[in-house]
């Protein structure tokens, strides 16, 4: 089966524009982040006890959250060597991944019962380790997703973000894409589908791009998002009034016009 299409755009101008991975600034959306997770009393790696954000960008809080798996060890480490790691790829998420720190009224919050949400997430990391010596295949990637999404406040399209930190960290040989909304939003656009593909479709999308334009596969995720971000929601393919950058708009609205086109199917 060939890879499916994903834009054509200029990924080479757009990956410089997604300022999660920045290494000039902190992205005030992963300030939020931190600044929410903080609660667990987990991230002094990056932010001391009054307060104070020690980091300057998001590309030095990734090379921590890498280097704690780089150093992490499934038997030997620690709970909270373990959730430190996980509430480090909440907080780079922003807003979005502060679901698990949010306490329902009259529920019990996640952090009180530490040894299960763990072992749950170890359980997690076991089968991404595990592909170190077997072959990608969409059932292994269900099931990490799956575990991931038994821990409170933790949804699919965030537990890929998981995948990429922990496949980044592991040095797999395979790069584990993150695959939330928006690149569901666009392949489904470039291929004209009416529902998303699996992950491993995506991912083998991803690496034909990259071969085409000679760029690693998580370099392209990461290039797709900086351009959703700047024309469209995280919801639909409806161009935002006030988008920052005009580069590819006509790849942008071609993408709009097929979502528009697919609305008026579903109400005839």
């Amino acid at each position: 089966m060939e890879a499916l299409l994903l834009p054509q755009i200029d990924y080479d101008f757009w990956k410089e524009k997604n300022s999660y991975y920045s290494s000039k600034k902190l992205d005030n959306q992963t300030i939020r982040g931190i600044k929410t997770v903080q609660k667990t009393g987990l991230l002094n790696s990056v932010i001391d006890d009054d307060g104070n954000i020690l980091i300057k960008s998001n590309a030095d809080l990734i090379e921590i959250i890498v280097e704690k798996i780089k150093n992490f060890d499934l038997v030997k480490s620690s709970n909270n060597e373990l959730l430190e790691i996980f509430d480090l790829i909440q907080a780079w998420g922003g807003s979005t991944g502060r679901a698990p720190y949010v306490r329902p009224k009259g529920d019990e919050w996640r952090f009180r019962n530490i040894e299960e949400y763990a072992n749950t997430y170890r359980e997690a990391i076991k089968v991404i380790i595990n592909l170190k010596s077997k072959p990608l295949d969409d059932a292994s990637i269900k099931k990490v997703v799956e575990l991931i999404c038994r821990l409170d406040g933790v949804a699919g399209p965030f537990a890929t973000k998981h995948l990429l930190f922990w496949s980044t960290g592991l040095n797999l040989e395979i790069k584990l894409p993150i695959y939330d909304s928006k690149m569901k939003l666009l392949i489904r656009g470039a291929n004209k589908l009416s529902s998303a593909p699996n992950y491993t479709e995506f991912k083998k999308a991803l690496e034909h791009q990259g071969r085409q334009s000679n760029i690693g596969s998580e370099i392209i995720e990461r290039a797709l998002f900086a351009f959703s971000k700047n024309y469209f929601p995280n919801e639909n393919l409806e161009i935002v009034k006030d988008y920052s950058l005009s580069k590819d708009i006509e790849v942008a609205e071609n993408l709009s016009k097929w979502w528009n086109q697919l609305k008026l199917k579903d109400y005839e």
